[in-house]
């Protein structure tokens, strides 16, 4: 109910702000690079769930100091890819089955403001990015190349979010989508769940693009309920 009441709030006042969150960073300090390079290990499974990230090895693995290690470590907990164990130290978080409900629970309403309110913040750019991805999501299926179609996945479910308009949701989402990919791998298509998140995609795509929100709303809906079930078993999974 905490979730359905934030996401009311929100409904009721907002400001169109579309923003540009793939903007590189070109000039980074030693603890960004630091951070960086923990990230994509976690992110890639190089640092396994549980896993114990140990400051004064990885300061040497990385020939730095502990000073922008340490500094790395507190970001990586604010974004909760790892947690700090009293006594203990900074590991890998695991995601539990509850991260996933609360996770797909934000999602969902992320999501849903972004769909109703694409009528009016569909800009021009958005929807040549929609008809992108859309081509390729298309081709990706057709070749079978899950772990690009994947990532055409993550970019379709941004624009859904940019499409709310919503400055703090979309800085919110990254967090909510960080934490998910820590479970995401390219397993997480079975050949039957591969087929159906192509037609589930494409009609998120095509109904938005036709101003159809509530169709939109119904093929998203069906799919993040589908695509919860499979990551619920991917953490159920040992």
């Amino acid at each position: 109910m905490v979730i359905f009441e934030v996401c009311q709030a929100v409904e009721h006042d907002w400001g169109i702000k579309m923003e540009n969150a793939n903007t590189p960073i070109k000039h980074t300090t030693i603890k960004e690079q630091v951070y960086q390079t923990l990230k994509e290990r976690i992110l890639s499974g190089t640092f396994q769930p549980g896993e114990w990230l140990q400051e004064a090895k990885i300061a040497n693995s990385l020939s730095v100091s502990r000073s922008p290690v340490r500094e790395a470590l507190q970001q990586l907990l604010g974004d909760g890819l790892a947690v700090n164990v009293p006594n203990k130290g900074v590991y890998v978080k695991k995601i539990t089955t509850q991260d996933m409900q609360d996770i797909f629970e934000v999602r969902s309403c992320f999501e849903t403001i972004g769909i109703r309110r694409s009528a009016n913040t569909l800009t021009d750019e958005i929807r040549d990015e929609l008809i992108s991805i859309r081509e390729n999501l298309l081709k990706y299926y057709e070749t079978g190349d899950k772990e690009n179609y994947i990532i055409q996945d993550a970019l379709l479910h941004k624009s859904i979010v940019r499409l709310s308009g919503n400055q703090l949701i979309v800085d919110l989402s990254v967090r909510i989508y960080t934490m998910e990919h820590l479970s995401r791998t390219t397993s997480l298509y079975s050949s039957e769940r591969f087929r159906e998140s192509v037609t589930e995609h494409i009609g998120i795509i095509d109904s938005i693009l036709e101003g159809n929100t509530e169709k939109a709303l119904e093929f998203n809906n069906r799919h993040l309920n589908l695509a919860r079930e499979e990551s619920l078993r991917q953490v159920d999974t040992p």
